[in-house]
């Protein structure tokens, strides 16, 4: 995982949940810790925490990432709003994901600090923009998309019936977003349902969408 691929990763909404080992498995390498380590009190008030956040880049399943954390004292609560605030921080393009780690590998509670200072002065990331494509004409021959001014574009188009797409030209977004392809339209046998599938990418960002369209009849031979 690098600074390149964060919006496919951590800051992909909903990463941090599918990355997440299954619960028994957390419950088996509890027990195991609880007991080679001699950890004290109930083991019921003790959880499975990352030392390094699946949300900040660490390992899901690895047990060295891994430890048995007690759910009593303020250190659980205050380690995880600052997990969120630093994963808020990166996404958002205020922090490297190398600083974030770095800083809580060194020491989470001295990172602390510098979040509760932030939050003081009043500093709230602000989420970076997606990327979004929005599908204004699909039609056998032509497909045009709104996105970001300056995304560089591909459009594929999948006629019916057919296996493998066609690539049209990498195209920039113009000042309003708009990029759009003609391409020919011959007679064809093809008659059905295909597919346009534009990916734009922008600022490191990539994003895909896909609209249908219809080959009719009256494009066969003779018509």
């Amino acid at each position: 995982m690098t600074q390149d691929t964060l919006t496919t990763t951590i800051c992909a909404p909903g990463y941090a949940e599918r990355a997440s080992p299954p619960q028994a498995y957390l419950d088996e390498l509890r027990a195991q810790q609880l007991g080679a380590y001699a950890f004290d009190g109930d083991p019921g008030s003790y959880t499975e925490d990352h030392v390094l956040a699946i949300g900040l880049g660490g390992d899901p399943r690895d047990p060295r990432n891994l430890w048995p954390q007690s759910g009593q004292g303020l250190s659980a609560d205050r380690k995880h709003e600052l997990e969120k605030w630093a994963h808020d921080e990166v996404c958002s393009g205020r922090m490297t994901l190398a600083a974030a780690q770095a800083r809580m590998l060194s020491s989470w509670r001295s990172f602390y600090q510098v979040m509760a200072a932030a939050k003081a002065r009043g500093d709230v990331a602000t989420a970076a923009p997606a990327l979004s494509i929005t599908i204004t004409l699909s039609k056998y021959g032509a497909v045009r998309v709104t996105t970001k001014p300056g995304a560089q574009c591909v459009a594929r188009v999948l006629m019916p019936g057919a296996s493998q797409g066609i690539s049209l030209a990498v195209k920039a977004a113009d000042a309003s977003g708009v990029v759009s392809w003609d391409y020919p339209a011959p007679f064809t046998n093809m008659v059905g349902i295909g597919k346009h599938t534009i990916s734009c990418t922008s600022d490191g960002e990539v994003s895909t969408n896909g609209a249908s369209f219809g080959v009719p009849t009256d494009t066969g031979p003779g018509a």
